[in-house]
């Protein structure tokens, strides 16, 4: 996935139980890595972020994680029909430390990006338990409603009330 010409990200999901393996952003003008992630298996997960000076292992006994670039993929695999909330952890670097979350299906809604109109389910994701007190942010992601659920659309409102989205652009047909 690209951001533009600015980022890459490279992200391994298994999607037996929808968690990360590993991801990877890169500065697509310095060609330098300046974040990445990695999950063992083996209670352990390495943070990098270069601008933060991370560069660490981090011992847990979660096995369902998730990092946050791969939710665009992730949540492709919410129970749309059956659920109204999952939560789950997040590693985050700013914490040094995995996020109980929660992602709520608020119902469905039209949708209109770069790669078309599409009716969607609309999911807000926010942290959960105690440190939601603190950590208030709501974000917004939208799902194609038509099987593989497609991501379509993120939303986060910045302080200073700055939208800042992702969308799809288009669609392409993977080759076997």
């Amino acid at each position: 996935m690209t951001e533009g010409n600015v980022f890459s990200n490279e992200i391994e999901v298994n999607y037996s139980d929808l968690t990360t393996i590993s991801e990877k952003r890169v500065d697509l003008r310095s060609n330098t890595t300046v974040e990445y992630f990695t999950n063992n298996g083996k209670n352990f997960v390495h943070l990098f972020n270069k601008d933060k000076k991370l560069d660490k292992d981090y011992k847990t006994s979660e096995k369902n994680i998730y990092s946050r670039y791969a939710y665009f993929f992730a949540f492709s695999g919410f129970p749309f029909e059956t659920e109204k909330s999952v939560t789950f952890k997040s590693y985050m670097f700013e914490y040094g430390d995995a996020l109980p979350m929660k992602v709520t299906n608020l119902g469905r809604q039209k949708v209109t990006v770069k790669a078309g109109t599409f009716e969607c389910y609309k999911l807000e994701l926010s942290v959960a338990g105690w440190q939601s007190v603190f950590a208030r942010d709501k974000y917004s992601l939208y799902y194609a409603v038509a099987s593989p659920h497609h991501f379509v659309k993120y939303e986060e409102t910045e302080s200073g009330g700055k939208l800042n989205t992702n969308e799809l652009i288009r669609i392409t047909k993977m080759q076997k």
